[in-house]
């Protein structure tokens, strides 16, 4: 990973005005554990692209790692904006059931159960339909939604 952080760096360095050398760049970042790199590096990608969802998406993951839950949830909402995806549907609703106390798991559950009906065959909305149950101690239908995530996400 180190090799392709170097070369990816490089890659934005020759190339400063390629939102997707820099989109490049950040997902090896942040697949390194390399959080608050990725954050600045996603930014850039907004900066250059600011119609482009995924790099909001991205942006919203690295900030929660390192703990920024309202910023987070700020900048996926603009993804979302951009286009409404079950992923970041998913990951608001994760969010704002994890951060935000005063958020019903119903309203959180409804959330994720649009991001399920955007795409019933993306795995993403499953696992963190499960997160969310998981976090209200209802343990059964937490472990039906992880099942249902891992049948969608192992190729056959």
């Amino acid at each position: 990973l180190d090799s392709a952080i170097t070369d990816f760096r490089h890659l934005a360095d020759v190339s400063p005005r390629s939102a997707h050398s820099h989109y490049l760049l950040g997902r090896a970042l942040y697949r390194d554990g390399r959080f608050s790199e990725a954050v600045d590096v996603f930014d850039k990608c907004c900066q250059i692209d600011e119609n482009n969802f995924e790099y909001f998406y991205w942006k919203s993951a690295a900030l929660n790692e390192v703990g920024d839950a309202l910023e987070s949830e700020r900048v996926v909402d603009r993804s979302l904006q951009i286009q409404p995806s079950s992923t970041a549907l998913s990951m608001k609703a994760t969010l704002e059931a994890v951060n935000n106390k005063n958020m019903s798991v119903d309203h959180c559950l409804d959330l994720v159960q649009k991001a399920i009906d955007i795409n019933p065959d993306d795995y993403i909305p499953y696992f963190y339909k499960g997160m969310i149950l998981l976090s209200s101690n209802n343990l059964n239908d937490a472990l039906i939604n992880f099942e249902r995530s891992l049948v969608l996400s192992t190729p056959f």
